[in-house]
């Protein structure tokens, strides 16, 4: 038989046995939980950088698509601008047709009155001139004024969130 004593110690290392074991559990369980928990901070992050790159594309996209609106507005605004200058030229030729044929049936020598004529003419050809450069420039700087603007837009949405999302 087994001494009591002997029956006490084993029952006292039992009771020891079970209390490390609870331990070690517990520091099992911890350290499960703190790796799942780190796993899923990292699923957050990298939803959160999926999204960021979600946002950044779809301004990108917005931003092309405002770059080829703007070349296409500039483009229809060139063609215009060529039709005016080839209605102008048309003027031009007209008048110069009209002068010359009045020129014609006037007397040989040089008339004051034509002279007088060449005056209205060559002031409207100079102020025609200025006026279509005028014209191209204001539309060269609306056309990149609007760029800029939708340019903004599609990027400044992105830049706040991003820097709410990033901690920035």
């Amino acid at each position: 038989m087994i001494p009591a004593e002997f029956k006490l110690i084993a029952v006292a290392l039992l009771f020891a046995a079970l209390g490390i074991g609870a331990l070690e559990l517990r520091s099992a369980e911890r350290s499960i939980g703190a790796a799942a928990a780190k796993t899923q901070c990292q699923a957050q992050a990298q939803a959160t950088q999926a999204a960021a790159l979600k946002q950044f594309q779809q301004a990108t996209q917005t931003q092309t698509e405002a770059l080829d609106a703007a070349a296409k507005q500039l483009a229809a605004a060139r063609a215009d601008g060529a039709g005016a200058r080839a209605a102008t030229d048309r003027l031009r030729r007209t008048y110069a047709a009209a002068l010359a044929a009045s020129r014609g049936a006037s007397a040989v020598g040089a008339s004051p009155a034509a002279s007088a004529l060449d005056l209205p003419a060559d002031l409207f050809s100079r102020v025609v001139d200025a006026a279509q450069q005028y014209r191209d420039a204001a539309e060269d700087a609306l056309t990149a004024g609007e760029l800029c603007e939708r340019s903004y837009d599609a990027l400044t949405p992105v830049t706040f969130e991003l820097k709410g999302k990033l901690g920035g």
